[in-house]
């Protein structure tokens, strides 16, 4: 094999131009700010190798050119190397000026930018921030003053970009969010919310099973609550005929105490006065009082409990006799006003034809006092088999607000129903649903009888954070009695 061999002579002139200049934008700016590098290269054999150290510890970059973000204020001195192919080297620098921005934040109230809120309490309040200038982690603290003191300070903490509060009470707050960036930079926003006195009258009424009767005298005591905001606290007493505390005496009756209910037994004779403070969640109070009489004799007292009162043939009922005062042993005579009898305390008895049944109980104790009682058992007409779907009878079912809303936007919904069956429907509940934004609001249980109609509204809050899209409402008709229905209705809406 034959080789050939050729010299190539290259002559290079020792004193030819060999530089380069670094071309930066921006030179300055706000951190965080992005910088873009390249050069410009005059003179010098390819290929070039390149060493960019860009003035901040993020290592060496060997490209041509590089796209560089910033974080933090300060002022970088950017040095480029470059090497050509003999060796020759080429060299520049550059000063890259970062800002510290101004860190500001705005608290949203319910989604959009105000300076205060009113309404009636118990008035719920979602607060959000929109926060500019910071750099790096971003952590909120939010505190809620009224007048006299602050009643709410949250932890400082990356996740409470937004606050969800009930005001319980009437008054004037200020809702302070103070913001802190990585750097230690801090901003603060307030907001007003003036609460005005709930428009429902926040009361307690005791309600007992009687106010008098002989020793031993049971009574049974409730408290009835309306217009309470948010969860309640009991606090029960009872004070003797000389003006004594007698209840709760024990650690076992301070439990008791404390429930809406319970049952006391008086002993001696004299006037008692039983007495009820309930609070609510955001401290308001309300109390009421009862006085019961204890008399020397004591009469029999009795209550029927009979389940159901009402319904279609055949009609099965539990009866059972609820003895309120008397002195033991006790006999039972009850008439059932369709010829039959029963002498026991509780059983369960058939009514087969439709009627009125007026039943009758006689107690007598073993003093030989009687007490009487009577309940009215009301037997409909045999019912007919139908299924739900004919049940229900859908006579409307409306968007109020029409199909399309906005996050946070509150949708209207209109339920229209008639009961078609030949039975009343009892413990009916509407629950409507949009699942994939975890909303679901209901209305009942109600009682509808038989051809009756009836419209519910159903409000339905939508997420301020809702995304965009098309959704589906279910709407669901169901109940908890003997005869089970379960109707479902779908409408569509769309969030922009």
């Amino acid at each position: 094999m034959n080789y050939a061999e050729q010299l190539v002579t290259v002559s290079v002139n020792e004193d030819s131009l060999f530089e380069t200049a670094i071309i930066a934008s921006p030179l300055t700016g706000d951190a965080p700010l992005t910088v873009a590098f390249t050069t410009h290269t005059e003179g010098g054999v390819a290929p070039f190798t390149y060493e960019w150290n860009l003035g901040d510890n993020s290592g060496v970059v060997t490209d041509k050119s590089t796209v560089h973000t910033y974080q933090f204020p300060g002022v970088y001195l950017v040095s480029l190397k470059i090497t050509d192919l003999l060796g020759n080297i080429a060299e520049d620098t550059a000063v890259i000026t970062v800002i510290s921005p101004t860190l500001t934040t705005d608290i949203l109230i319910n989604g959009v930018s105000q300076d205060s809120v009113s309404g009636n309490a118990p008035l719920n309040v979602g607060f959000s921030s929109l926060v500019n200038g910071a750099i790096g982690t971003v952590t909120y603290q939010w505190t809620v003053a009224n007048s006299v003191q602050t009643v709410y300070t949250s932890p400082a903490s990356t996740a409470l970009s937004s606050l969800n509060y009930i005001f319980g009470a009437a008054g004037t707050y200020t809702v302070t969010l103070q913001v802190t960036d990585s750097t230690g930079k801090s901003a603060n926003d307030f907001v007003t919310v003036n609460v005005d006195p709930s428009s429902t009258v926040f009361s307690v009424n005791i309600v007992a099973t009687t106010t008098g009767g002989g020793a031993p005298l049971t009574v049974g005591f409730v408290a009835d609550v309306s217009g309470a905001a948010g969860q309640v606290t009991y606090d029960w007493s009872i004070m003797g005929p000389s003006g004594q505390s007698i209840f709760p005496a024990d650690q076992g009756e301070e439990m008791v105490s404390k429930l809406p209910g319970f049952t006391y037994t008086f002993t001696e004779l004299g006037n008692y006065i039983v007495s009820i403070v309930v609070t609510d969640e955001f401290g308001n109070m309300v109390s009421d009082h009862l006085v019961i009489h204890v008399d020397t004799e004591q009469g029999v007292s009795v209550a029927i409990k009979a389940v159901p009162q009402s319904g279609h043939a055949p009609l099965e009922v539990e009866f059972t006799a609820e003895v309120l005062s008397g002195n033991a042993p006790f006999t039972y005579s009850w008439d059932l006003d369709d010829g039959a009898a029963s002498d026991k305390s509780s059983f369960k008895h058939i009514f087969e034809k439709e009627g009125v049944y007026e039943v009758t109980l006689t107690v007598t104790d073993g003093d030989g006092d009687s007490g009487i009682a009577t309940v009215t058992i009301n037997v409909k007409d045999t019912k007919t088999p139908v299924t739900s779907r004919k049940v229900v009878e859908w006579t409307n079912l409306k968007l109020l607000g029409g199909e399309t809303y906005t996050p946070g936007d509150m949708i209207e919904l209109l339920v229209n129903f008639k009961n078609q069956a030949n039975w009343d429907l009892e413990n009916v509940k509407i629950t409507s649903i949009i699942p994939e934004l975890g909303v679901k609001k209901s209305a009942g249980p109600f009682d509808l009888d038989q051809g009756d109609e009836t419209t519910k509204i159903l409000y339905l809050q939508l997420p301020y954070d809702a995304p965009q899209g098309e959704y589906d409402i279910r709407v669901v008709i169901n109940n908890d009695g003997d005869d089970k229905i379960h109707r479902i209705k779908h409408r569509k809406i769309t969030i922009e």
